[in-house]
């Protein structure tokens, strides 16, 4: 684990998250799921501007058949480096080792094919629950087919404590920002130790901490004052709410990358520019 940390050390702060490049993703997401058109002028300008690093997972619809066919177009398939998920187990399936082994082989290896790619960056478990089944990640990473495993984990902070135990874990992808600090402190916690690679997502809380605070839905109204107030501290500070989400994460160090999900290269620029 510790090499695989040392290695990314260099690697750029900033990850293209796609999920809506294969569904539409965000609460404040109103225009929907791009076009491949825009998803490949996303690409063309992250690739342009550094930034060859994606996120992706089976499960996100067409993401991952958009990011081989533009990979190919653009000719950047041997620049790019790609964490996919596993497809989330069925129930009955789970519950078999042997059946498990089989759909978690088959999820890697029609990410590799719908990717057109060899050896993927990184493959994580999508779900926590099928994360007994590393050892089968493990064994296809001695294969060459990915260089480093992990866990995409939820929101409770006392199982990623347990997974940064786990000397089978290269890297955690983990929800955090601004308003949702529950896992900063295990992060920093003796028991890493930077030996575990860090992926940040949901840093604008599906878009909520970039929208203006009266268009925040009503069911989501408790988040306003706190909202209210960093939308203050932002104005004060002359700049946007957006810009001043990612100094405060580009201040606090508490990751290795950031994963951003831009809906058009705008947002690449702006993001960018600060990190």
């Amino acid at each position: 684990m510790e090499d695989n940390f040392q290695n990314i050390k260099s690697t750029p702060k900033m990850m293209i998250g796609t999920v809506q490049f294969g569904i539409p993703y965000g609460i404040a997401n109103n225009q929907g799921q791009p076009s491949n058109e825009e998803v490949m002028a996303i690409m063309k300008h992250a690739h342009e501007s550094g930034v060859d690093e994606y996120d992706t997972a089976a499960a996100y619809g067409e993401s991952e058949k958009r990011l081989g066919y533009n990979f190919k177009e653009l000719g950047i398939t041997k620049n790019v480096s790609v964490y996919t998920k596993i497809k989330p187990l069925r129930a009955e399936i789970s519950k078999s080792p042997k059946e498990s082994e089989k759909a978690i082989i088959h999820s890697l290896e029609q990410s590799l094919r719908d990717l057109k790619i060899e050896c993927l960056k990184g493959v994580l478990f999508h779900s926590e629950e099928d994360a007994i089944y590393l050892d089968i990640l493990q064994r296809q990473k001695d294969l060459g087919k990915c260089e480093a495993i992990g866990i995409s984990c939820g929101h409770h902070s006392h199982s990623v404590k347990e997974w940064i135990k786990q000397d089978l874990v290269d890297a955690l992808q983990i929800p955090a920002n601004i308003m949702d600090k529950r896992h900063f402190e295990i992060i920093y916690s003796k028991e890493n130790q930077n030996k575990i690679m860090i992926f940040l997502r949901s840093i604008f809380l599906q878009g909520i901490l970039t929208m203006k605070n009266s268009n925040i839905p009503v069911f989501l109204k408790k988040l306003k004052p706190l909202h209210l107030k960093y939308s203050t501290l932002a104005h004060q500070a002359g700049i946007s709410l957006k810009e001043f989400i990612l100094v405060y994460e580009n201040t606090s160090k508490k990751y290795n990358i950031l994963i951003i999900n831009p809906i058009s290269t705008i947002c690449i620029n702006n993001i960018d520019t600060i990190l």
